[in-house]
């Protein structure tokens, strides 16, 4: 049939099919001999559709034809292979802007309409940029606030809304414009590192003025944050300083760290997400380095089951870039992909087979 888009399905026709109806002809998956839907008996000797559902890789299948009456089995000679053709619908959430920051800081974008489904993921796209913004966020069932980036004079947004490792942008699209005003605090940087079993959540400013204190924010879910510690500001100083904060209890699984900026006023400023992974119980790990990338990348996947996996790169747009076959034997496994040639911004790269998709973003300078 139609090569389909991500997430959607096609069908298999069979032609000049037998009109005994105790011959049933069963659509599988080539690669693990899984049947794909149910069983359909030949009726009228004419040509029969079986539906491959839901796919979101290029797939290859073949046909089990069974005679019911002698049990006697046999697979069709030719094999059918279905390509993905385009990206996933465009996803129909809407998007509305927060508070409009000053020139130099973020503000919020409600997401709403989200999916109770908490496989499926919400992130922000900076389209006047083509970046990714944090880390992708579960559904709730109800809306979602996710951080912008630092806004320097206006930015676009929309949301990319991931299901069964098919990403969809949404037709919604917000314009944000920063307002021109002093900064109390202007932060260069705020990231979030794995050291062991702790994490170190580190953050630059390059100017203070009337800068009380930061408070470090944690979350488990990315919307719900708690303050897990205070470190004091400088008050007013033009010079660079470097502050670090130790979470020495990460939870197993992603922990979201924040920074709140609070003024001797008490105003505050937000800054946006940094997310960390924690691993357990030898939950398979995908590695990039170095990333941001300029030239080439090695992959490192580790605690995979043995066996040929998909390794594909695609731009926001859910066009795919690359595609190659990673192999993993009893052991971690690495691979090197260039990129080289591609214009810089955001890609998604992700790794499937034996039932696994693991998803890591790839920042391209």
């Amino acid at each position: 049939g139609i090569a389909p888009s991500c997430g959607a399905a096609t069908t298999i026709i069979i032609g000049q099919t037998s009109n005994n109806l105790s011959i049933t002809y069963q659509l599988r998956n080539n690669t693990n001999d899984e049947n794909v839907g149910n069983s359909v008996s030949g009726i009228t000797g004419s040509a029969i559709n079986l539906n491959t559902g839901s796919l979101t890789t290029a797939s290859v299948f073949n046909v089990l034809v069974t005679n019911a009456i002698t049990g006697c089995k046999s697979e069709l000679t030719n094999l059918a292979s279905v390509a993905i053709s385009g990206v996933a619908a465009p996803a129909t959430n809407t998007l509305t802007s927060g508070i409009a920051p000053s020139c130099g800081a973020a503000t919020t974008i409600i997401i709403g309409q989200t999916s109770n489904n908490l496989s499926i993921t919400y992130q922000l796209l900076n389209t006047t940029t083509n970046t990714y913004i944090g880390t992708p966020v579960s559904a709730t069932g109800t809306t979602l606030e996710l951080a912008t980036d630092e806004i320097l004079e206006q930015a676009s947004y929309k949301a990319v809304r991931t299901s069964g490792g098919c990403p969809a942008l949404t037709s919604a699209e917000v314009l944000i414009e920063c307002e021109l005003s002093p900064l109390p605090v202007k932060l260069v940087s705020f990231k979030a590192s794995l050291q062991k079993d702790e994490v170190l959540v580190s953050w630059v400013t390059a100017s203070e003025i009337d800068n009380d204190y930061f408070e470090v924010e944690k979350s488990l879910d990315g919307k719900n944050f708690e303050a897990i510690g205070k470190i004091a500001g400088k008050g007013t100083d033009f010079g660079r300083n470097s502050y670090s904060f130790t979470d020495n209890r990460p939870a197993a699984g992603i922990n979201y760290y924040r920074l709140r900026q609070v003024d001797l006023d008490g105003k505050f400023t937000l800054s946006h997400i940094a997310a960390v992974q924690l691993n357990s119980n030898l939950k398979e790990l995908v590695t990039v380095f170095p990333n941001p990338v300029t030239d080439r990348f090695t992959l490192t996947a580790e605690n995979f089951a043995a066996g040929n996996y998909s390794l594909e790169l695609y731009d926001v747009y859910g066009h795919l870039i690359i595609s190659q076959t990673l192999k993993i034997g009893s052991g971690p496994a690495t691979d090197e992909v260039k990129v080289s040639g591609l214009p810089g911004g955001m890609y998604m790269l992700r790794i499937s087979g034996n039932n696994q998709h693991i998803i890591q973003q790839i920042v391209k300078n």
